[in-house]
């Protein structure tokens, strides 16, 4: 799927204020199952409901989805809260792996893999 196809099929919400954007989110739908990505809020609208009622408003333009989908960092206190608050629950089986490439280089590095995957050689 080339770039300009596959942003033809997201649905992005904005909200405003000021006539400025303050927050946005995106979803895509795919076999019945709503993708949500970049849910974001600037901070001086974060904790005031904002990310709920983007969360809310995109989950309501795809009702004919099955299930809905989204990932953050285990850091983003924030958005786990936020997330949990609105029925998400974690969903321990997917693996994810960091990847970081130096802008100066063309080697990538690894370091983060002895902690992401103990078992398993980098061979």
């Amino acid at each position: 799927m080339g770039i300009e196809e596959d942003f033809n099929k997201q649905m992005i919400l904005k909200a405003m204020s000021d006539g400025r954007i303050v927050g946005s989110v995106r979803a895509y739908a795919k076999e019945g199952v709503c993708h949500i990505g970049r849910l974001v809020v600037e901070p001086t609208y974060q904790n005031k409901g904002l990310g709920s009622r983007l969360l809310n408003a995109i989950e309501a333009r795809f009702p004919a989805a099955t299930r809905f989908e989204l990932f953050t960092g285990e850091r983003s206190k924030k958005s786990l809260y936020l997330y949990h608050r609105a029925g998400y629950a974690i969903f321990p089986s997917i693996f994810l792996c960091y990847f970081e490439i130096k802008s100066n280089s063309r080697s990538a590095t690894f370091s983060a893999w002895s902690e992401i995957l103990p078992s398993r050689s980098m061979s």
